[in-house]
């Protein structure tokens, strides 16, 4: 009996040695400076509570011999159900529902929303909300509190292991005057622990007998590992990824991530419209959040689902489309615009033509085709009798009615413009196009 007690209090030591070292963490690392509280508090320390049992995982285990406890089926059932429960808790309550008020939930859902969230050990509602409306405000700025621009590893994993000393400014007042959120905030630790440790050793003990188990797979570890995941996803989500809507931020859409955030890495639209109940705009895109709160919409635990009107965000992907075709047009020669170039007279073509230049008239605009004559998809003997000429009427179908592609390079030659025979030439060009038309559909 000695034996199995002291395998029982060996087992029990990294859970209790990590949450002590936690809560002594929370208590003297540097807080933030919130603009919203006048005091530091336990629930004012964010997520250094759950990165710290993953540092002192290997060194406490080393230390004392630590076995880690048999994982049981039954347990490991368990740890991946409350990861999701938990997880929705997050995704809907603390992000959709209190920092973005993107719907509005039942009295009920609230109450379950800030007790599972609070076992995901990421601070209160409250706290966490205030920092996201703040990253939300001040992205990519020295105030955001999860600057992707001061690197990667700002983000992940030194955000989860230092509070962040100073941010930016972000009103909270519709929170504080929700006293679920005040009462969560207030007893933010003790709910975290009561819901997050103890309830699943607890569950876990009484149907099968694995109180160990359950405390450390279902509780401590699916917390370590919901922080890394999220906060890891989250910096991927501001590197790797699509801009579809906007390239004003760093937020970028990622589908894949979203498969394991339940959702939350379509951040591309999410920064345009985050009053969207939905991340994944479109019914294809994976966002178990959007599918789960408008399941609970049809049982009126949820309503007024904030949605985004599809014309907004339709203009959006035309305006990010149309950016991206005048960053590429930017890189592509498409020749001097008529009204850029020099005026020349008739003589002046004919003259300079008499120093071996091959000049030739085209739509009232002069070309220089001098080192193009050679290489005439139908040979210099075509174009070498029309230096000096006007070509438009053999260009536009005369001779051959030419591509696209010939008028782009046509267009590439341009070194002067003749307005005597501008307004002329255009009327031949409809002339010639319209015989060209009648002469096709005649044969």
């Amino acid at each position: 009996m000695t034996l199995d007690i002291f395998k029982v209090g060996q087992q029990l030591v990294l859970p209790a040695a990590a949450a002590a070292v936690c809560l002594t963490w929370s208590l003297t690392a540097q807080p933030h400076v919130p603009p919203t509280f006048a005091s530091t508090t336990v629930a004012n320390s964010d997520t250094v509570i759950p990165a710290t049992p993953l540092a002192t995982l290997p060194i406490a285990g080393r230390a004392v011999e630590f076995t880690l406890p048999a994982l049981h089926l039954p347990t490991a059932v368990l740890a991946v159900a409350l990861y999701y429960v938990f997880g929705f808790c997050y995704t809907a309550g603390y992000h959709r529902l209190w920092a973005h008020q993107a719907f509005v939930a039942r009295l009920p859902l609230r109450l379950a929303l800030a007790l599972g969230g609070a076992a995901n050990f990421v601070g209160s509602a409250l706290t966490w909300s205030r920092d996201h409306r703040s990253h939300h405000r001040h992205i990519d700025t020295k105030d955001d509190p999860f600057n992707i621009q001061a690197g990667f590893f700002h983000v992940y994993p030194a955000s989860l292991f230092a509070a962040t000393s100073k941010i930016g400014t972000a009103d909270v007042s519709d929170l504080k005057a929700d006293w679920i959120l005040m009462l969560q905030h207030g007893l933010y630790m003790p709910l975290a622990i009561a819901v997050g440790w103890i309830l699943p050793a607890w569950i876990a003990g009484h149907y099968w007998n694995d109180a160990v188990g359950g405390l450390f797979y279902a509780g401590v570890l699916r917390a370590v590992l919901f922080a890394h995941i999220q906060r890891f996803t989250d910096a991927l989500g501001h590197t790797i990824g699509t801009q579809p809507y906007s390239s004003r931020t760093s937020a970028r859409n990622n589908a894949f991530l979203s498969c394991v955030t339940f959702g939350e890495n379509f951040l591309n639209f999410h920064y345009e419209f985050p009053r969207d109940y939905r991340m994944g705009i479109r019914a294809f895109h994976i966002d178990l959040t959007k599918w789960v709160l408008k399941a609970l919409s049809l049982v009126s635990l949820v309503h007024s689902l904030h949605t985004t009107p599809l014309k907004e965000a339709l203009l959006l992907r035309v305006q990010r489309k149309q950016e991206k075709l005048d960053a590429i047009k930017a890189g592509v020669k498409f020749g001097p615009e008529p009204e850029q170039l020099p005026v020349m007279t008739l003589a002046e073509v004919k003259a300079q033509t008499g120093t071996g230049r091959s000049l030739v008239i085209m739509d009232g605009l002069v070309l220089d085709m001098t080192e193009f004559v050679t290489e005439h998809p139908g040979g210099t003997a075509i174009l070498t009798p029309k230096v000096g000429k006007d070509i438009t009427i053999a260009f536009n179908g005369g001779v051959q009615r030419h591509s696209k592609a010939a008028r782009n390079l046509a267009a590439l030659m341009r070194v002067g413009r003749l307005p005597e025979l501008e307004a002329a030439s255009v009327l031949r060009t409809a002339k010639s196009e319209g015989e060209s038309t009648e002469h096709a559909k005649q044969a």
